[in-house]
Order: C-alpha cells, then sequence, then structure tokens
C-alpha cells in the first residue's frame, strides 16, 4: 500500500505572554502548574456571548531546539456554546412557548484549535482561527491563571506585540504624543534600556505603570532616551502603547495593541508542535539577548 503524503500545510500563530508574580515560586514548575491545574479544574469563561472557552485536552512533551531541550504543555483550546435554561424555546411546528430540560454537561458548537505553552518563555501560542481571536484567549487565560494563582501571588496576562508599529514610533518624524501602558517584567533580560525600565519598576514594587507624554517648545518626542525605549520595549511583550507620530506633514496614529505578533508557518502538520517551541523559543532569547 503506498504511504499516504503529509502535506504542508499554512498555519497563523499568535502568542500571550503569562507572567506569574510571586515572591515564592518562579520558573518551570511554577508555570507547569498553574496550566496543569487550569486543566484539571476544568476552568472555562465565557469569551464572548453564550461563547466559553477551556483547555479540553493537555499533554506535555520535551522539544529539542538549537540542540537544546525545552519542556511544552500542549492539547486542544476549545470553545462551545453555553444556553441559559432559564431562557424561553419556541416551537416553529406550534408556535407554541416551551420550556426545555437541557442535559447536564452536554454543550453545542464545539470548536477547537491547537495550543502550546512552554513554561520557561512563559508565553502561550495558539493557531489562530476563526472563534479564536487572540482578544478572547487572552480574556479566558487572564480569567483562568486567576483561579489557580496562590493566595499573596499576582499575574499578568498580555499579548505579544507586533514590532512593526513599535518601529514606526521610533522611525517617525515627530512623535506628537506617547501613552505606554505595561507590566513589570521579573526574569527577561534586555537591552540596555530594557534592563533600565524593568529594575526601576520592580524597584518601585509597580505591578503596572502607565506613561503618558508630550513634547516640550521642540515639537518632538525624542522616544530613543532610555527611560522612553525601556518602556516601549517592556510594552512590546508586556502591555502596549499608542502614539500620535508626523511624517512628511501627515499626521497618524498609532496603537500597538490593534496589530498583536502573528507568525506565518507552513509545516507538516506532524512538525507543528516542533515549530512552534521553536518560535515561541526564539522570541524569548531574542529578549532574553536585547535582540527586540
Amino acid at each position: 500500500m503506498e504511504e499516504r503524503k503529509i502535506r504542508e500545510l499554512n498555519y497563523k500563530v499568535q502568542m500571550i505572554n503569562v507572567k506569574l508574580m510571586s515572591e515564592r515560586r518562579s520558573g518551570i514548575l511554577a508555570y507547569t502548574d498553574i496550566f496543569e491545574k487550569i486543566a484539571q479544574n476544568k476552568i472555562s469563561t465565557a469569551v464572548y456571548g453564550q461563547r466559553h472557552m477551556i483547555l479540553r485536552t493537555q499533554f506535555k512533551d520535551v522539544v529539542s531546539v538549537n540542540d537544546r531541550e525545552w519542556n511544552v504543555i500542549y492539547g486542544s483550546l476549545s470553545t462551545f456554546t453555553v444556553f441559559d435554561n432559564e431562557d424561553d424555546w419556541i416551537n416553529l411546528e406550534s408556535l407554541e412557548v416551551e420550556n426545555v430540560n437541557l442535559p447536564q454537561n452536554l454543550f453545542p458548537g464545539l470548536k477547537e484549535t491547537d495550543y502550546f505553552f512552554v513554561p520557561e518563555a512563559h508565553r502561550f501560542a495558539f493557531v489562530a482561527k476563526s472563534g479564536f481571536s487572540i482578544n478572547n484567549v487572552e480574556k479566558f487565560l487572564d480569567f483562568a491563571v486567576g483561579k489557580v494563582v496562590e493566595e499573596g501571588e499576582d499575574y499578568s496576562v498580555s499579548k505579544e506585540q507586533s514590532d512593526e508599529d513599535f518601529e514606526h514610533i521610533y522611525q517617525a518624524q515627530e512623535v506628537k504624543k506617547l501613552i505606554v501602558d505595561f507590566s513589570y517584567s521579573n526574569q527577561d533580560i534586555g537591552d540596555e534600556a530594557f534592563q533600565f525600565m524593568t529594575s526601576q519598576v520592580n524597584d518601585a514594587h509597580l505591578k503596572r505603570l502607565r506613561m503618558e507624554g508630550t513634547p516640550d517648545n521642540t515639537g518632538n518626542i525624542n522616544v530613543n532616551v532610555k527611560i522612553l525605549k525601556g518602556a516601549l520595549e517592556l510594552a512590546k511583550h508586556y502591555g502596549k502603547a499608542t502614539a500620535s507620530v508626523v511624517n512628511n506633514g501627515i499626521r497618524s496614529q498609532i496603537n500597538t495593541e490593534l496589530h498583536p505578533k502573528i507568525i506565518a508557518l507552513k509545516c507538516k502538520e506532524t512538525l507543528l508542535r516542533m515549530n512552534v517551541v521553536k518560535e515561541v523559543v526564539n522570541l524569548f532569547r531574542n529578549t532574553v539577548n536585547g535582540q527586540q
């Protein structure tokens, strides 16, 4: 029998940064515990209307990237529809209003996509498709992580932002207004500006910082100074930024939250996990090495 050829498929992958803020624990074991509890406790929440989201399955693997092994938690990220049993139903045959007793623990409209969580990089990646917007996944993770962190711990959940919008801010001829909103980093190591801003926020014991700037009489904000560049670099991974910029006399608005990072992959389905982990690890390493 001729062996079936496995086709290469196109995937769009997006990432969310899950950051634990704890004085007692950190690292692989802490993040693994969080996601194991989310799955074991069958935590779900509404993400859009009657659509709820849950980690339906969960497995573990070790993936080798550049001669180093990385733990990965993966499975099916699922949505389903929850009907309110108190709602009236219409019988189209009799046109009568009826009460319907729905079966317990059975819900229609199942949709699924693949998810991957790399504990050491504390990044959650998923295959973007219809029904799985990054805003909905972020909403689910924010709820779910909040349900399982230990007493006295805090956390942040934020979309990985596209580099392109930040480059537009850096390269703008004039920056007329800048707002940067971000949470702190307790593990990643970046360039000098990233480290400076991280240390300042951490030393101030700030969970989140919002900076708003307008220019002086020069009419232009210099975003390449250490404090602003550090804030913008943190916002790529832990927040967002908005800016009013002018190029060639034309004023425009930049909102980085509207353009989260999208990674295009083309690979065989059997190699999807390895390729996604590689992308997550490369992003994490670039942050660590100060290349972003």
